[in-house]
């Protein structure tokens, strides 16, 4: 063959090896996990819409002979999930292409945060369709994005158009209550009541899909997931009995790249004498801030449930925090470990004296008091309630608690009403809050011995407004504007 040929040839097959990428990539993200050595590392992550296809071909650096070689995820069923994962570790200090085009490149700072959370869209309140008018996701992660934010730390609930909470079974007479940890069985039980029952039961009517997935968060956080790095922590919806499988394929930061005795985890079968999975804390450090991720999904919101577990758990995250370097330390979970809902609604939480309010989430307190976790923490950040909830302690040795539960799903209203003095933990707390959608702008500490009290927040709403101003010092964290 000529050499004039065989260059064509070539050419050609250049051609064909980045054009599916052109055509079928839904998108590019970052992630940041944990390896087996203890390090943070960044993953790359690509979605194309096809099953089985070829794994995208980034460039480092753009150098031709510089390839990048991704591996393929376990896809849990191709049937709901007519998609292709793949993965690699981003080489770090280098720039990635794909088809020419620059690819996000992680920094590993922490100095300016986004925080998301509860962002997925309830169909039965709301329409579920980009800029709709009570549906605000991607009008906040593109304001987010617009900011330039070095890490999003998002809360969990990403998926409710696709999670009802009641799904019919082939062969059952009634619909049957999905395992929600405890949440919705009768108020305060915590514990499941009756057969485990899950979305991805055999003969279930609702099973997880691509579908909702894409629609309630590829699709609106495209901009920002293309732009910033993230960190995800697992949502009460992202339980093995709702979008579990979604999101231990697509999102959980699980992978055998990151060592030989890591593995992509994966949902059991709902039948199974051990149908749920309890993922292993993991912790970064992102410069001057450290971000523990807590998997606190199968936790009750009252009573205690799984508290070996948690304890356990709670043990482990200790541990690895005094592995990291000094810095500020931030606990992100998906239920507040200290947050107030009303008494109604979590059931009886044995304290008259809140005024018809609940302290929530007893099982992660009590884990916390059983291996002092928060002696190592600075802040604490979580989703789980429709609002947003600021919490402050008398105590200094306990961390301030924010609630970012506001970025999309159907608001729960406010709850106190107004800035209250209660009781939790045996300590007086000030609680403040606010029923409006928005997501956190949270600035930490630049300096790894400036004082750990320095950081400061803004909520931003839909409209790109300072909702409330959150700065240490004084009985209320958070206030609104003047």
């Amino acid at each position: 063959m000529s050499s004039k040929k065989y260059l064509v040839l070539l050419a050609l097959c250049s051609t064909s090896l980045f054009s599916y990428a052109k055509q079928d990539l839904v998108t590019s993200y970052v992630l940041y996990a944990q390896n087996q050595q203890g390090e943070t590392v960044a993953l790359l992550r690509t979605i194309q819409q096809s099953l089985n296809a070829n794994c995208p071909i980034p460039l480092i650096d753009n150098l031709p002979g510089n390839k990048l070689i991704m591996q393929v995820r376990e896809n849990p069923s191709e049937k709901d999930f007519p998609i292709t994962v793949c993965e690699a570790i981003y080489p770090k200090n280098t720039q990635l292409y794909l088809t020419d085009k620059a690819l996000l490149k992680p920094s590993y700072n922490s100095e300016n945060i986004a925080v998301l959370g509860d962002s997925g869209c309830k169909s039965s309140k709301q329409d579920c369709t980009l800029n709709s008018d009570n549906w605000f996701f991607n009008t906040l992660a593109d304001i987010a994005a617009s900011t330039q934010p070095n890490v999003v730390l998002h809360m969990g609930d990403y998926n409710y158009s696709g999670t009802p909470g009641s799904i019919k079974i082939q062969g059952l007479n009634n619909k049957v209550q999905v395992y929600d940890a405890g949440d919705n069985t009768t108020q305060g039980m915590c514990k499941i009541a009756g057969p485990y029952y899950g979305q991805n039961s055999e003969g279930s009517d609702f099973r997880d899909s691509w579908k909702h997935w894409q629609q309630d968060f590829f699709a609106p956080a495209k901009n920002l997931l293309n732009s910033t790095p993230w960190v995800f922590a697992r949502g009460n919806h992202e339980l093995c009995s709702r979008a579990g499988e979604g999101w231990f394929y697509l999102l959980d930061s699980n992978s055998p790249l990151l060592g030989e005795y890591v593995k992509q985890l994966n949902c059991p079968k709902a039948n199974n004498p051990s149908p749920t999975v309890f993922s292993q804390p993991f912790a970064l450090n992102l410069d001057t801030a450290n971000i523990l991720v807590l998997d606190s999904t199968n936790a009750c919101d009252s009573g205690l449930l799984n508290l070996e577990q948690y304890q356990n758990q709670f043990q482990l995250a200790k541990r690895m925090l005094k592995t990291l370097p000094e810095g500020f330390n931030i606990l992100q979970t998906h239920r507040p470990m200290f947050a107030f809902d009303e008494l109604a609604k979590v059931g009886a939480c044995g304290d008259s004296s809140n005024n018809n309010l609940c302290p929530m989430s007893q099982t992660l307190q009590q884990a916390n008091s059983l291996t002092g976790l928060t002696d190592e923490l600075q802040l604490i950040v979580s989703g789980h309630m429709h609002r947003f909830q600021s919490i402050n302690f008398d105590n200094a040795k306990l961390p301030a608690q924010l609630v970012v539960g506001t970025s999309g799903v159907s608001l729960a209203g406010n709850f106190p009403k107004q800035a209250t003095q209660l009781q939790a933990q045996g300590q007086n707390t000030y609680v403040n809050g606010i029923s409006d959608y928005g997501y956190l702008k949270l600035q930490i500490p630049t300096a790894i011995h400036a004082k750990k009290d320095t950081w400061s927040a803004q909520l931003i709403s839909k409209e790109s407004a300072t909702l409330m101003n959150c700065q240490p010092g004084g009985n209320q964290l958070c206030k609104a504007p003047q």
